[in-house]
């Protein structure tokens, strides 16, 4: 197992958390006042209805997405990250994009990269690419979120401990499988844990490299495949309470090098974009029970 000896505290400030979201809010009106078309980009206009939803403001932001939804060309990015917003309000039907079951675990995992616990037997969801799929899976509990995924084509060397690891040594020679999660759906922020097929590890809170959480990995090898467990607190994510009926963003991306071999959330007739994570999916935080 795979401890990460440094670690980042996420603070508990609602006071400052919620100055902070009207400060968001506020500058909307700076930006308006002043002609800039930076007021109208979904980019700017995604951050601002989240800042709405934080603060229970749901039905400006509601009718935000309805209007994104109908004038935006059907099928883009901006169009179909409306819809999944528009779906969460009554989840009926399949979801915009590839939704993941992020179960609360009966019981915690032993991490030891071979995926016989609980919580992962009938979890695992097929990512897109090669004909024999990598396979992800999510997980959590009050204190820890989990991850797993299974690699089938692993190198002859893959899933041997490294020994020595340190925080971000996960190499891009390696093949590797990348987590992205946007807790907010702000699709501007977010977290990127990376592990390689021999256990090292890399970690980005908005692309910033010293974000360095203490969290636990460990990988182990099968047949022609290679697996990963992994375990963070949810306390290094959020201050939050994670409870079920939540929903993040997230990605799911293997690499060798600089090529993804596999995503969970590719976007229809749209391949990756040309930066991590392209076009996101859900993270669905649902009660414990038996995947289908």
């Amino acid at each position: 197992i795979t401890q990460v000896t440094r670690e980042t505290i996420v603070l508990d400030g609602r006071a400052l958390t919620r100055k902070n979201l009207e400060t968001c809010l506020a500058r909307e009106a700076l930006l308006r006042a002043s002609g800039s078309l930076a007021a109208q980009d979904p980019g700017t206009q995604f951050m601002l209805q989240s800042a709405r939803r934080q603060l229970g403001q749901f039905e400006p932001a509601a009718a935000y997405y309805k209007k994104a939804a109908s004038s935006l060309a059907k099928g883009s990015p901006w169009q179909t990250a409306a819809e999944m917003e528009l779906w969460l309000a009554n989840r009926a039907g399949e979801p915009p994009r590839p939704a993941i079951a992020c179960r609360q675990a009966q019981s915690r995992p032993h991490l030891d990269g071979r995926l016989e616990d609980p919580c992962w037997q009938n979890a695992l969801r097929p990512m897109e690419g090669a004909s024999t799929p990598t396979t992800v899976a999510m997980a959590f509990d009050s204190g820890f979120l989990y991850l797993a995924a299974r690699c089938p084509g692993a190198a002859p060397d893959g899933g041997v401990q490294a020994a020595g690891r340190t925080p971000d040594s996960a190499r891009d020679s390696r093949d590797r499988v990348c987590f992205f999660l946007d807790l907010d759906r702000d699709h501007s922020t977010g977290y990127t844990l990376t592990i390689d097929d021999q256990g090292r590890v890399a970690d980005r809170c908005c692309d910033d490299p010293t974000w360095d959480p203490r969290w636990f990995v460990a990988v182990a090898r099968e047949e022609d495949a290679w697996t990963l467990e992994a375990a963070i607190p949810l306390s290094a994510l959020t201050g939050e309470t994670v409870t079920t009926g939540q929903a993040w963003l997230v990605q799911v991306a293997r690499m060798r090098g600089e090529d993804p071999v596999a995503i969970w959330s590719r976007g229809k007739g749209v391949g990756p974009g040309p930066f991590f994570p392209g076009q996101p999916g859900l993270a669905l935080f649902l009660p414990s029970g038996k995947p289908r």
